[in-house]
């Protein structure tokens, strides 16, 4: 057991100058002197007893003597000092460390930067810092998250209106169930507050609880009830506003769906004004024609999409990227652009490239089997040589040599019949003449049938193929 003693009523009646050591009745004195002596007078000599007195700890013995050294009481073990306190925290006594936590011992032994860093006294735990002091507080381990209490103690199974933790004191971050409602906790732990994007989607939490703001309706956005803001259009306080993925209201230039829309510097559609030196109209458009908008040059169409690809404008073809961008010194589909954009040669097919050329070929000659077949025999006449390894690489070489073998044959309607739609096959195997060849199956409404376009135009059943000797995996098909 232990008193707690208020220095208030702590009166000095008699010191005698021999320290730790209680030689009569009814005294006491300041513990800076190193005596500690007695209770209140009339009270009698204290008995052997732990002293809480002005925040630190004392034993006294039945016959009044104060104690240093290890001592064991109640089965926990205390040191005492020279000044007859109770260590306590990290102490170093006899040149090893020792740990106490409320002055018991709770470890020791413990070199700093070794790998002995969790302690266990009872159920509790307790993680030493290679500064030799206790981690309190949020404390990251190994990449995961910790809470600690003020003493060191780690707090598991904690649930509190801030944060949880589980049996082993990990610390759950990400959603949490707190006080009532749906929080966030990030990584440190700590709850997030006003607007931020998870998985994808805006949130709103409350400035001072953290809880997910449901149903929230501002000047900048408004939430649904599950907390996230409603991106896309909305009418806020009267203005009409476009709020982006991340919850944001958009200002000054902004293409959506392909049109391009001009806003404020408060994020108001502006209605027949000037944003960023452009007119718009009364929908907040920006007017058609070309504009430069962040040193790039478009050309916006009159249904105010921006144009891509090759466009064909005042009579002169130019070439725009995929994002509606001015295509300068570079390359658009089939078509090399000069410094202005213009379109004024065709390129080299490439694999990377060859869908344009696919496409052209389609176009004139149609999008059938027919076509396919008419592409392919316009395009190529027989040699033999090897295969360039992919169809796209066979193909592109078909359309820049005009000559190939049944690889380039084969490869060139796979393209062909992959841009129309169909499921497509490329076999390699033994031809009609117990060679190696290459040929395609394509899967119509009816089931799959073969094309070899080396030969003609109209597919072959798989009957047909046996016939002529071919022999080929049909696994290919699943």
């Amino acid at each position: 057991m232990h008193k707690q003693f208020s220095k208030t009523i702590l009166t000095l009646v008699a010191v005698l100058s021999v320290p730790g050591t209680i030689f009569a009745g009814n005294f006491n004195t300041d513990v800076e002197t190193g005596v500690i002596l007695g209770e209140v007078a009339g009270q009698g000599v204290i008995g052997a007893e732990l002293i809480d007195y002005d925040g630190k700890r004392y034993l006294v013995t039945d016959d009044g003597v104060m104690q240093t050294g290890w001592q064991e009481i109640d089965g926990m073990r205390y040191y005492f000092q020279s000044d007859y306190t109770a260590a306590n925290g990290s102490c170093v006594i006899d040149g090893e460390t020792y740990w106490f936590v409320d002055y018991v011992l709770v470890a020791q032994g413990y070199v700093p930067g070794s790998t002995f860093e969790w302690i266990e006294t009872g159920n509790e735990k307790y993680y030493i810092l290679d500064n030799s002091e206790f981690a309190t507080g949020f404390y990251n381990i190994d990449g995961v998250l910790y809470k600690f209490d003020s003493e060191g103690r780690l707090e598991q199974s904690a649930v509190t209106a801030d944060y949880t933790t589980d049996a082993n004191g990990v610390v759950g971050v990400g959603w949490q169930w707190l006080d009532g409602d749906t929080c966030y906790l990030d990584e440190n732990g700590q709850k997030v507050t006003g607007v931020k994007v998870i998985d994808g989607a805006p949130y709103v939490f409350d400035a001072v609880s953290g809880k997910v703001a449901r149903n929230l309706v501002t000047n900048e956005y408004r939430t649904n009830e599950n907390g996230v803001i409603i991106t896309g259009w909305q009418e806020l306080n009267g203005q009409t506003c476009y709020l982006d993925e991340t919850g944001w209201k958009v200002t000054g230039l902004k293409s959506i769906d392909g049109v391009l829309y001009g806003f404020d510097d408060n994020g108001t559609l502006a209605r027949n004004a000037s944003v960023s030196g452009y007119t718009t109209n009364a929908d907040g458009i920006i007017l058609s024609g070309w504009q430069t908008i962040d040193g790039n040059t478009y050309y916006i169409n009159s249904n105010n999409s921006f144009a891509t690809g090759l466009q064909t404008i005042d009579g002169v073809m130019y070439g725009f990227d995929n994002n509606g961008v001015l295509a300068r010194n570079s390359t658009v589909g089939m078509y090399n652009t000069n410094s202005n954009g213009v379109a004024y040669a065709k390129t080299t097919a490439t694999a990377d490239n060859v869908d344009s050329f696919i496409v052209d070929l389609l176009n004139k000659h149609g999008w059938s089997s027919q076509g396919a077949f008419n592409a392919v025999s316009s395009t190529l006449s027989y040699k033999y040589m090897a295969s360039q390894g992919s169809t796209r690489a066979n193909a592109a070489y078909a359309i820049n040599n005009r000559r190939g073998a049944c690889y380039h044959y084969a490869s060139l309607a796979y393209e062909l019949y992959k841009a129309m739609g169909y499921e497509v096959r490329y076999i390699v195997a033994i031809g009609r003449l117990g060679n190696e060849h290459a040929w395609i199956a394509v899967k119509y409404p009816n089931g799959w049938l073969y094309h070899d376009l080396l030969y003609r135009a109209s597919a072959y059943t798989d009957a047909e193929l046996v016939a002529l000797g071919c022999k080929w995996d049909r696994g290919i098909l699943n």
